[in-house]
C-alpha cells in the first residue's frame, strides 16, 4: 500500500519543483501578481501561477499512473474546480460567485 502511494507522491514532488518556479517566472513575465493592498498581507508583488503549476502536476501524475482511468468522477470534478476556481481570479477581470455567507462580520478595517 505505501509503495502505491509512495511513487506518485515522489513523481509529483519531484515534478512540482520544477513545475512551479516556472509558473512564477510566467505570472511575472505576463503580469499575473497580486499586488499590495491594504487588505493584503504581503508586502510585496506575488506572482498567481503557483497553483495553476500545482494544478498540472496532480493531473499529469495521475494521468501518468492511471489513476485519471480508475477515478473519472474525482478526476472530473477536480478539473471543475481547478477551471472554476482560474477562471474567477481577480487577475483575469471576471467577477467570482458572491460569498454564500456574506461578508465577514469583522475585519481588520472594522477593527481600526
Amino acid at each position: 500500500m505505501l509503495t502505491a502511494i509512495a511513487g506518485p507522491f515522489l513523481v509529483a514532488l519531484l515534478l512540482a519543483l520544477a513545475v512551479v518556479p516556472l509558473c512564477r517566472a510566467a505570472a511575472r513575465r505576463f503580469n499575473f501578481l497580486a499586488r499590495p493592498r491594504t487588505d493584503r498581507w504581503h508586502q510585496a508583488a506575488v506572482a498567481l501561477f503557483g497553483g495553476v503549476g500545482i494544478a498540472v502536476v496532480i493531473f499529469a501524475t495521475a494521468a501518468g499512473f492511471g489513476l485519471a482511468a480508475k477515478l473519472p468522477v474525482l478526476m472530473i470534478s477536480a478539473a471543475l474546480i481547478a477551471a472554476a476556481t482560474i477562471s474567477t481570479r481577480p487577475s483575469t477581470g471576471i467577477p467570482g460567485p458572491p460569498s454564500p455567507i456574506g461578508p465577514p462580520i469583522a475585519t481588520p478595517q472594522c477593527l481600526s
